[in-house]
């Protein structure tokens, strides 16, 4: 798979190419303080929520399920992860303003919500 964005078309079940391009040095460390981490990894799982949608659904309390989701799918990536052979470490932490602007969304309606380096 070339390097580059990809966004996750749940419609579809199926990878869209937001750009392609591969990833310097430089650009990983303006995403994530953790760069020499993520530097050598394959990839970098960004999970974002649109946090209304579950909010028109559940209320209030939406919000706080959108959070625990992000957890369930960490896991089963730390789990596949494993079971593939590949090292895989979720990030306490990214520059969230500079990886929104990669991923062209505004924080606000949709905002970054997990990041996992594997392999």
């Amino acid at each position: 798979m070339p390097a580059g964005v990809y966004h996750y078309n749940i419609l579809d079940h199926a990878l869209e190419v937001l750009w392609q391009r591969p990833f310097a040095h430089a650009d990983i460390e303006r995403l994530t303080p953790y760069h020499l981490w993520v530097r050598n990894a394959s990839c970098m799982l960004v999970m974002t929520a649109v946090f209304a949608r579950t909010q028109n659904k559940y209320g209030a309390r939406g919000y706080r399920y959108v959070l625990v989701e992000a957890g369930h799918i960490g896991q089963n990536i730390y789990l596949i992860s494993q079971a593939l052979g590949l090292k895989c470490t979720g990030l306490g932490g990214v520059w969230d303003v500079e990886l929104e602007k990669v991923l062209d969304i505004d924080g606000v309606t949709e905002s970054v919500v997990y990041a996992i380096a594997v392999g």
